[in-house]
């Protein structure tokens, strides 16, 4: 990407959005089982406070080198930093596609029954994802701008539709598990959120204001995961712990009028945010590559990370347990930790320290 190449804060939150929207969709029994529904907003609440003061970090390192990125900080300390901190990232954004492949392949080995080949159109999002990293951010940016506004009134949609379906029952007002689990379910569902990382790399493409992009991106992941758990623990209950994808199944258990097959629907929503994310998620593999090694090298890391992940993809496909990772959310957070509350700090003091040296 040239830093010529500017998008909007609202379509930084758009593309961000629209990321998180894939994740969200694909609501997993572990975030539902042994909680009300109470506990559940209560948790989504706390986690929108939580994942806003993982922004805070990065955000005040940034306010004082005047719209660079954390690479950027990095190269200020010196090219031996610079190029740590980028391998830092390409091995993130690596392990961040890993994981997509790997929810990517579950989703649509349980749920997309369809007569073709999993792994195929796996490694076909794979190679077209890198393909479209290629336009860059700004062609990404507005695409993300109306793939998260479909998203967002097709989520309202599916509200609306399933409210008939929900029991009141299901609905307890009470909170069951007490403040202690509440914090434990909403930090769970931080390490959901892998765009917190992001951040530190897209902050120098955007033009204009940048005020509130946190805050305004971290309200709307809060109210679409609470609508998502409501919709889905209103539906189905204590049934949605133990299917596969709750609110995937609420929502295509609902006829709407000429959407006689909502799964269809559904499902065009969250490949179309899918794609979305692991598109980001190639773009700044790809930009980062071409700060260490130059622009030319953007084609062969496309290519040689494309064949990585596809053999990743055979492997999923050949037997791998693709659920049930415990060490996943861990690794996810040393990686939050890592970028977020340890990396903008430490880089902040480093230049300080050089400078106060150079006086």
């Amino acid at each position: 990407m040239h830093k010529t190449s500017r998008i909007s804060g609202g379509q930084l939150v758009a593309l961000l959005l629209a990321s998180r929207l894939s994740n969200c969709l694909l609501l997993t029994p572990n975030s539902l089982d042994g909680v009300t529904l109470t506990d559940s907003v209560l948790a989504t609440l706390l986690s929108g406070i939580l994942l806003f003061l993982l922004f805070l970090p990065t955000l005040l390192a940034l306010r004082r080198f005047r719209g660079r990125g954390l690479i950027d900080v990095a190269y200020l300390h010196g090219r031996p930093m610079g190029r740590v901190v980028c391998i830092a990232y390409v091995l993130l954004c690596l392990f961040i596609l890993c994981l997509d492949i790997v929810q990517f392949y579950d989703f649509a080995e349980k749920s997309m029954k369809a007569g073709f080949s999993v792994t195929a159109l796996t490694v076909a999002i794979v190679a077209v994802a890198f393909a479209a990293a290629f336009y860059g951010i700004q062609a990404l940016g507005r695409t993300a701008l109306l793939v998260a506004a479909f998203s967002a009134v097709c989520l309202i949609v599916f509200s609306t539709a399933l409210v008939p379906e929900m029991r009141l029952l299901h609905f307890s007002p009470t909170v069951g598990s007490g403040f202690p689990a509440i914090l434990r379910r909403a930090v769970a569902e931080l390490p959901r959120t892998a765009e917190v990382v992001a951040i530190g790399m897209l902050y120098p493409y955007i033009g204009g204001s940048r005020t509130g992009v946190a805050a305004v991106f971290s309200g709307l992941t809060v109210l679409f995961t609470a609508l998502v758990s409501v919709t889905a623990m209103g539906v189905l209950g204590d049934f949605s712990s133990q299917v596969a994808y709750p609110y995937y199944t609420a929502v295509t258990a609902v006829q709407l009028g000429v959407f006689q097959r909502m799964d269809i629907l559904i499902i065009t929503v969250w490949l179309s945010t899918f794609f979305v994310r692991m598109t980001l998620f190639c773009t700044l593999f790809l930009s980062v590559c071409s700060r260490v090694l130059g622009r030319r090298s953007r084609v062969p890391a496309a290519v040689i990370a494309t064949l990585l992940l596809a053999g990743f993809t055979l492997l999923v496909s050949g037997g791998m347990p693709v659920g049930g990772w415990p060490w996943v959310t861990a690794v996810y957070w040393w990686v939050l930790g890592a970028f977020c509350l340890i990396l903008p700090p430490v880089l902040r003091l480093m230049i300080k320290n050089k400078r106060r040296g150079a006086v």
